[in-house]
């Protein structure tokens, strides 16, 4: 027997560090999966075994340590035992059967859905063992409840884009919101890797938060901006318009440029491939200082250019559709 069960990952097409403020994000699920597989030993192994193969590890484990949720220093490890746990828990399945999981990833680490992912992907796999079905809302509920458990605090938003399989819009103090959008300008796009950040998403919202006290005045004026680009993506999507879409990626791209979470090495990069004909804008948190910003969102009409300058100097990329 094997069981196999599928999650997509996501990214923030805009909203980054305004959605703190209270301002929507626009979130987009991506063609990147994680794939589950559940499957009995050959050797017909005791109960109560797990054997877990997942992202270059291998770990195994009773029952009574899943069930204590075990706690290890590993946030993956940690999150796939909680995710066993939970969702064994909620489809009432009381006799813990032994077998082998298997997980398999195309989602980047770091800003794209990868944990949210696995969990998505290990409930629905469990779900298919119990034979039951489980609705979107509830997965969302889960998945919350999974990384709360693992001591993330999570806005619920990437849970929501995850279980849902939808873009949505995303406000403080507001349920997720479905958006209805099937454009063509979202069916293919890249991801560029400009480089792993050297501070976390904490530190650049916190240094965000430093310049709002300092100069309130500049910062919300630059957040009211980021919001009517945003409010611009979505009219253009809806009305195919792929020219204004590009401008609005570009005007966000260079906003967020001006609040000083893109380094210097991201913004020579950015600019490179915006003479090939790019339009580009940061997809998370950034960075402060040098090094990587993590991941760029690249539109254009033309891609064969940029591919071959990113293969030739060696970035990393993905290419990506809704």
């Amino acid at each position: 027997m094997q069981i196999v069960s599928v999650a997509c990952g996501k990214t923030i097409l805009t909203g980054e560090h305004i959605v703190v403020y209270g301002y929507p994000a626009l979130l987009l699920p991506l063609n990147l999966k994680v794939e589950c597989k559940l499957s009995e030993f050959e050797d017909r192994a005791p109960d109560g075994k797990v054997v877990i193969f997942a992202l270059g590890w291998k770990q195994e484990y009773g029952w009574e340590k899943i069930d204590k949720i075990f706690l290890n220093r590993n946030f993956k490890l940690q999150l796939v035992l909680a995710s066993l746990k939970i969702s064994f828990d909620y489809f009432g399945i009381k006799k813990r059967p032994g077998f082998k999981l298997k997980l398999e990833s195309s989602i980047p680490i770091g800003g794209f859905g990868s944990s949210t992912a696995v969990s998505a992907a290990i409930v629905r796999c469990v779900a298919k063992f119990a034979d039951k079905n489980i609705s979107q809302l509830k997965l969302w509920k889960l998945l919350i409840q999974i990384e709360k458990m693992c001591g993330t605090n999570v806005s619920g938003a990437d849970q929501y884009v995850i279980s849902h399989e939808s873009f949505i819009k995303y406000q403080k103090n507001s349920p997720p919101k479905k958006i209805k959008v099937d454009s063509k300008i979202l069916k293919k796009f890249l991801i560029i890797q400009s480089g792993i950040p050297q501070c976390t998403t904490k530190e650049c919202i916190d240094f965000i938060s430093q310049q709002k006290k300092s100069d309130p005045r500049k910062v919300d004026r630059v957040f009211l901006r980021l919001a009517r680009e945003g409010k611009r993506m979505l009219t253009c999507l809806k009305n195919e318009n792929s020219l204004g879409f590009f401008k609005a990626i570009r005007n966000s791209g260079e906003l967020l440029i001006s609040l000083g979470v893109v380094s210097s090495d991201s913004v020579n990069l950015i600019r490179k491939i915006e003479k090939l004909g790019g339009y580009l804008k940061l997809t998370g948190a950034g960075t402060i200082g040098d090094g990587g910003s993590g991941g760029i969102l690249c539109f254009s009409n033309i891609y064969e250019k940029i591919e071959s300058f990113l293969l030739k100097n060696h970035f990393d990329y993905l290419k990506v559709s809704i």
